[in-house]
């Protein structure tokens, strides 16, 4: 009762003799109050919150004598600034925070409205979280992704013939900015599987950018890739095994891949990324190895789009395209795309060993 008690609204509840109103005012956003619980555990996991928020919240956008709203409207403005803003300066320093933002069909003051639209608030709750766990975190059970992505390593061994394959991760993004990965496996010794990389910069993303396969060669990175504000982090804390790292976009469509011209489309909506140890340069861009590469990514997008598992089948099987050759060198040192646009259709053989690895 006395956490709901709205200032100026309410009367404070009294307890024991004290007076207390919603505590919203001075800590709106409390996920300081885990903290000796984060630091007590082996590892970093997620710390969800949950901050309900007008619609309404925007509407002050004049001062008084420039025209409606007016001086009420302009303060409310003011305080909610206050709240929410102290509330980000609380929780910026804590590692792995998703605070996601509902915005609910009423007012916070509307409590005589709450009965009649509880069904409206409900939907609104439900569609947001959902909403911000597909965009942010994946559509999927973290835990059974990496287990597909297990699977999936072993897929690559096979047709590679190579023990080299270190890790598989895939990066989402979250807004037109930012990447992140979402899923991972086999990092378990390692640090760098709760990054965010910054679109445009040299790292991963650039396969999100190019809408093609990305192939990193660590060794050729230069000095002021690995300084960069944007990724020196990201090259810094990749473990000293990894030599390659191959990214293949995934698209919400397997047709995309029968344009020759990558920017023709659409933007992907994850990038699968594989990082390799001592691997073959030449093995990394043959064509059959590209070929299953972007089947992997394409039956993995089944998770994101809910869609039939069909691969690349409606690619044409038996096209006929020439190997990539050597690399084309990206304008970020250290970075190349194949020189083949387009890529084909698996085996049937092929096809079975992928819809298994990802069921």
């Amino acid at each position: 009762m006395a956490s709901a008690c709205y200032p100026l609204v309410f009367k404070p509840r009294r307890i024991k003799g004290e007076a207390f109103v919603d505590g919203g005012l001075l800590s709106n956003f409390p996920a300081w109050t885990l903290d000796k619980e984060r630091a007590k555990l082996p590892t970093v996991i997620p710390t969800f919150g949950f901050r309900v928020v007008d619609e309404f919240v925007d509407e002050a956008t004049l001062w008084p004598g420039d025209g409606e709203p007016g001086l009420i409207q302009v303060v409310r403005r003011i305080v909610s600034a206050a709240m929410w803003g102290r509330g980000d300066l609380e929780s910026r320093r804590i590692d792995d925070l998703h605070p996601m933002q509902v915005k609910t069909p009423i007012k916070s003051t509307d409590f005589h409205e709450i009965m009649d639209k509880r069904a409206q608030l409900y939907r609104a709750g439900r569609t947001r979280v959902a909403d911000y766990f597909s965009s942010q975190l994946g559509p999927s059970d973290p835990v059974k992704m990496e287990k597909r992505l297990r699977k999936i390593c072993d897929v690559v061994r096979n047709i590679t013939n190579s023990a080299g394959i270190v890790r598989a991760y895939i990066i989402q993004p979250t807004d037109d900015q930012f990447a992140r990965v979402v899923y991972s496996a086999f990092y378990e010794d390692d640090a760098d599987d709760v990054l965010i990389f910054r679109r445009g910069s040299a790292s991963q993303t650039l396969c999100l950018d190019y809408r093609e396969p990305v192939l990193m060669r660590v060794t050729d990175l230069d000095d002021s890739a690995r300084r960069a504000s944007a990724t020196k982090i990201i090259h810094a804390v990749r473990p000293t095994r990894v030599t390659h790292v191959y990214c293949i976009p995934m698209f919400a469509k397997s047709l995309e891949w029968s344009d020759s011209i990558p920017l023709n489309r659409s933007d992907p909506v994850a990038s699968l990324c594989l990082d390799f140890d001592q691997q073959n340069d030449a093995l990394l861009l043959d064509a059959d190895v590209e070929d299953v590469l972007a089947a992997i990514g394409d039956a993995l997008v089944d998770l994101w789009m809910e869609r039939d598992n069909s691969g690349l089948e409606r690619l044409a099987l038996q096209e006929d395209q020439p190997p990539s050759g050597d690399w084309v060198a990206l304008p970020q040192l250290g970075y190349y795309v194949s020189a083949r646009k387009t890529r084909k259709a698996v085996a049937e053989d092929i096809k079975s060993l992928i819809d298994s690895a990802t069921k």
